[in-house]
C-alpha cells in the first residue's frame, strides 16, 4: 500500500539524518529542525493520500453511494493543516433522488464546504486565542517549520465565521461551581466597507488545570466570537451571559472573574 512505503522512505531519511548527526554533519538542535520538517512533510503525504484514498473508497463502493453519481472527477482543493497545506483531488456528485450534489470524500472527512482550513487546526487556533492576540496566534501557529500559510487576517476570518463557536443544551441540573472565569480577547479592526470594528472573542470556563507537558489547559470552556461594529458587540456579551444562566446555578456562585485583553490591530 502507497501509505506503508511513504512511511519507509521517511524512516530511511530519519534514520540518514541520525547518522549525519553522529557524523557531525548537523549539531543536535539543527538535527531536530531537520527532524521536525521530515515529519511534516511526511503528515501533509500521509493527509492527502488517506484523502485521495476516501475518495477512491468512496467511488468504488457503489452500495454505500446509492443514488449518487459522479459529475465531474479530479476536482482539486487545497486546504490548511497543522502539517502545512495540502492539495487534493475527489468527485463532485449528484444525488439522482434529491438532486443534491456533494463532494462526498469531504464529508467522509469532516472538510467543511468552503473552508480554507482544517477542523483539527482550527480546534489548535481557537485553543490558542484564549490567551494570544490573533496577531501573536498566527506566529505561533506558523512558527514550527510547518509551512502553514495562514494570515492574521486568516485567523481572524476564521474566528468571525465560527460565530458561537461551540452549540449547547440545557443541562437538565444546573451545574454547582463556586468561582467562574469570563475572560475575552478584543481586537479592533479595518472592516471590508472601510468602517472600523472589533473582534471579540470571549470563553466562559471553570479555571485552569496543568497537562502533562506543563501547559495550563482551560476546565469545561466555552467560546463565542464574532466581528462587531457600534454597540452590537453587547449582543456578543448576552449571549455568554445567558449560557452561564443556562448551565451554572447562580446562586450557588460565589465569584465571577471576569478580564478583558485588548489588541490593536
Amino acid at each position: 500500500m502507497k501509505l506503508i512505503l511513504l512511511v519507509l522512505q521517511k524512516f530511511l531519511l530519519a534514520a540518514e539524518k541520525v547518522f549525519d548527526l553522529f557524523n557531525g554533519k548537523y549539531t543536535y538542535p539543527e538535527f531536530e529542525v531537520e527532524l521536525k520538517k521530515l515529519l511534516n512533510d511526511l503528515g501533509r503525504e500521509i493527509c492527502t493520500e488517506v484523502l485521495n484514498e476516501f475518495d477512491s473508497k468512496i467511488y468504488k463502493d457503489k452500495k454505500d453511494r446509492k443514488n449518487w453519481v459522479v459529475v465531474q472527477k479530479d476536482c482539486q482543493r487545497t486546504v490548511t493543516t497543522r502539517f502545512g497545506d495540502i492539495t487534493y483531488k475527489r468527485r463532485y456528485y449528484k444525488n439522482k433522488v434529491t438532486g443534491e450534489t456533494a463532494y462526498l470524500a469531504d464529508k467522509a472527512a469532516g472538510i467543511q464546504k468552503y473552508s480554507r482550513i482544517d477542523a483539527a487546526l482550527k480546534a489548535e487556533m481557537i485553543d490558542l486565542s484564549t490567551i494570544l492576540s490573533y496577531e501573536k496566534n498566527t506566529q505561533e501557529l506558523k512558527k514550527d517549520e510547518s509551512g502553514c500559510n495562514l494570515s492574521r487576517r486568516m485567523v481572524m476570518n476564521t474566528l468571525k465565521r465560527i460565530g458561537n463557536i461551540e452549540s449547547y443544551e440545557k443541562p437538565d441540573t444546573k451545574k454547582k461551581i463556586k468561582v467562574l472565569y469570563v475572560e475575552a480577547d478584543e481586537d479592533h479592526i479595518h472592516l471590508q466597507n472601510g468602517k472600523s470594528g472589533t473582534a471579540k472573542l470571549i470563553y466562559v470556563h471553570e479555571g485552569k488545570t496543568q497537562v502533562v507537558d506543563g501547559r495550563n489547559e482551560l476546565k469545561n470552556p466555552k467560546y463565542f466570537s464574532g466581528v462587531y461594529d457600534g454597540e452590537k458587540i453587547e449582543d456578543l456579551w448576552k449571549d455568554a451571559w445567558t449560557y452561564i444562566k443556562d448551565t451554572y446555578d447562580e446562586d450557588y456562585i460565589k465569584r465571577i472573574y471576569k478580564q478583558e485583553t485588548e489588541q490593536n490591530g
